[in-house]
Formats: C-alpha cells, structure tokens, sequence
C-alpha cells in the first residue's frame, strides 16, 4: 500500500480491482503496563491494512450487495443474532468439550455422575423422612370464604358482649427468625371435622430460631372483635364464618402480628396426644379439684375417678375435661390451664426417643388440618430438641389493665404487649 493509501481517512474511496472486496481497517496500539501518558499519545497511527479477495460466484451473482449502517439495520442484525444464539452457544460447549484432555473428561463426568446420585440420595431420604413421620397423610385446608348463612343457638349469641371495637391499621412486625403458628382447638365431638365448628381454644405457638425459645400465648376466645360484611362478634364465632384463613385474619388485623401458619385439632386429637405422650402430671388447686369432683355443668364431663389437690396424672379423657373446665373461675382461667396441660406434654415429649415420636406422629397427625407444608413439619421436628432445654415462655391476651369488658378491648395496648414479648 502507498503512502496516499496509508494516510486515508475514514471516508476517503479506495481505488480496487474490479470483482474484489476491500476491508480498510485503521487502528491504534492500546497502552500496556509501562507506558506512560505522553509516550502512548505519541504513538503515530498506524497505516491502514488492506484485505482483498476475489469475490465468489455467488457474490456475482447477486443484484446489489448494500451495507446500511441505520438503526433498523441495526435491530434486524441483533434478532439475527439472537436466533443464532443457543446454536453458536451449543457449537461453542462442542468445541470446548473436543478441546479437552481425556482426563478431564472423564472427571467432568465423574462430577456429574456423583452430584446427581447426591441429588438422587437427598431426594430419597427426603421422601423417607415424610413418610416414617407419616407427613404426607396430613389433611390440608383451604376455606377461605366467609359463610354468611352462618347461624348461632340462643346460648352462643348470649356469649357476646356489648361493647365497641377499634383498630388501628399499623405495619405486621415480622422477624424472619420467629415462626408463629397458629393453634386452634375446635369443638368437635367426634373423629371428623366440621364446618359448623367454632374455635373452642385460640392460641399462637412462637417458635424463636435465635434464642429456641417456645412461648405460648393464649388468645381469649370470649373478646368481640370485627368481622368483614358482618357485625360484631366474638373470636370463637369467627371459625364458624370463615375457617382458620379468617381467624388467622382477624388476629393480624387486630393485634398486628405475623401469624400466617395454623394447625387444627379437635377434641379427639387433643386426648389422643396426651395419651400418646403417656399421660400428662398436672398440679390441681383445691377448687380445681372441686370442679372436676363435682357433677360440671354442659362445658365438661364427669370423671370416672375422684382427684384430689396437688399432683395428679391425667389420661387424654382427663386432661381434656380439666382444659375444657371454667364453671369455678371464669374463661380466663380456663386458658391458663390449657397451657398448662399444652407445656405438661412438651415436657413429655423430651424423654421420647425417635421411634416413640413416629409413633406419636403416626396416630396424631391424619388428625389435624394445617397449612404448613411438609417440610416445615419436618424441619420443626427436627430443630424441636433444641427447643427443650428452656421453659416455656407464656402470655395471656388481653392484658390486665387494656380492657373493662372483653367488648371493650384496647387493641393498641395489646399488640404492643404481644409484639414485644414475640419479638425480644
């Protein structure tokens, strides 16, 4: 190439040989380690280079060979492109893959072949895992509608207070480390659930991963609370409207804590856990085992066997007859001792080896509903020794002093309480 050719500049004509291709490339060396400012902008520019070939029939054959730099041009390069993407791609691994060493080969297949039987293996013990827990014959549910045929017996609308209700709509505090779930007791009297069910026992079971810390806190059934496209009404109705998604709703809504997950059992299932559990030692008051001595009203059962005060060992028929007991005291009291019979069984449940917890969970768990999944169960399960080694922490709800009736509960004064003692 001439010293014209090499001065030329981006849009100068370029004398060629008819019938050829002429690519004019003009570029500068990049600055390496070493050089310095002034040596690289001194650098002279370097001539253009020229590459010539002899056009191809084909080439010849076409009616005009055009070369449009417009953005439309641009875009249809792109899409192009993109169609040839995953082929170039795979032609790509091909070529890399040939280019490999036989020793590297086999051990890309040999990383392969174990990371999928790994996959296989934790898949299997997985699955094994469920079904020696019998977590794959939980019932789930899913009712989330409000029933508005929904109708109460004259004693059941005598249970609800006059009063107001207000709430505040305030952020859900949540804490990826606390899991709350929950607990619902429904007042069935027999093995199958039923919609028209109200919820007997209310209480949230906060699981604290950082401090495996289990607190209980006990939600009064009897306190008047806001229901959508209804009036007032209490907490125990509120099942009976919606199922556990409207219960769960209105204690968010109500006392601004994260409760997402529930679990259901029903009077059945409650005596069948506590005589899975061997039984269960509850220390009797001297008017506690009055009232269960003495013929109960509608709300309890009689005994077969005298109890007496101090400690005694109850069966599942017994324990659920003490936490079923409020004719002595008021509902109040009665909450506390269905914690009480609740952290009796937890205390139990530390001695139980692992076949005696497939055991428990074999006959307990085709009981309940929940909407935890599987593996939540089984990761509860699993962390749940560690749980053990500290007691129970317990709350009631509402506190003394933020109400004058259970128709008028501050809710404010509440979630404040009940998110603090969550969330320490």
């Amino acid at each position: 190439m001439d010293n014209n050719n090499s001065n030329a500049t981006e849009g100068s004509i370029i004398e060629q040989p008819q019938n050829s291709i002429v690519v004019s490339v003009k570029y500068r060396r990049p600055p390496v380690s070493g050089d310095s400012e002034e040596e690289y902008s001194s650098l002279e520019e370097l001539p253009d280079i020229e590459l010539t070939e002899n056009s191809s029939e084909e080439i010849q054959n076409r009616d005009e060979i055009s070369y449009d730099s417009s953005e439309d041009a641009y875009d249809a390069f792109i899409e192009d492109s993109d169609e040839d993407s995953s082929a170039s791609h795979s032609h790509f691994l091909y070529e890399k893959w040939n280019h490999l060493s036989t020793g590297k080969k086999v051990g890309c297949i040999s990383c392969s072949t174990v990371f999928i039987l790994f996959l296989a293996l934790m898949t299997t013990l997985t699955v094994s895992f469920l079904h020696f827990y019998h977590l794959m014959d939980i019932e789930y549910s899913t009712d989330i509608v409000i029933d508005d045929s929904v109708t109460f017996s004259d004693i059941e609308l005598s249970e609800i207070p006059d009063g107001e209700v207000t709430i505040e709509k305030n952020d859900i505090f949540r804490d990826k480390a606390v899991v709350n779930i929950l607990l619902i007791g429904t007042d069935e009297r027999s093995k199958n659930f039923s919609k028209n069910a109200r919820a007997d026992s209310v209480m949230i079971m906060s699981l604290d991963n950082n401090t495996k810390t289990i607190r209980l806190v006990s939600l009064e059934r009897g306190m008047l609370v806001s229901i959508p496209g209804r009036k007032n009404d209490i907490l125990t109705h509120t099942f009976r409207y919606g199922g556990a998604n409207l219960l769960m709703e209105t204690v968010r809504t109500h006392l601004n804590v994260d409760v997402d997950k529930y679990v259901r059992v029903n009077f059945e299932m409650f005596q069948k856990l506590v005589d899975e559990a061997g039984g269960v030692d509850v220390e009797l008051t001297k008017k506690e085992a009055y009232g269960l001595n003495k013929w109960p009203n509608n709300n309890t059962a009689k005994l077969d066997r005298k109890v007496h005060e101090g400690i005694n060992h109850f069966n599942g028929y017994e324990a659920l007859q003490y936490s079923r007991l409020r004719w002595i005291d008021s509902d109040l009291e009665r909450i506390k001792r269905q914690r009480k019979v609740l952290i009796a069984i937890t205390e139990n449940m530390k001695d139980l080896s692992v076949n005696d917890l497939k055991d428990v969970s074999e006959d307990c768990l085709p009981y309940i509903q929940t909407n935890l999944s599987a593996f939540e169960i089984a990761g509860i399960l699993m962390n749940l020794p560690g749980y053990f080694e500290k007691d129970v922490e317990q709350l009631t709800i509402p506190q003394k002093g933020t109400y004058k009736t259970l128709g008028h509960v501050d809710y404010k004064k509440n979630a404040e309480i009940l998110n603090k003692f969550l969330y320490k």
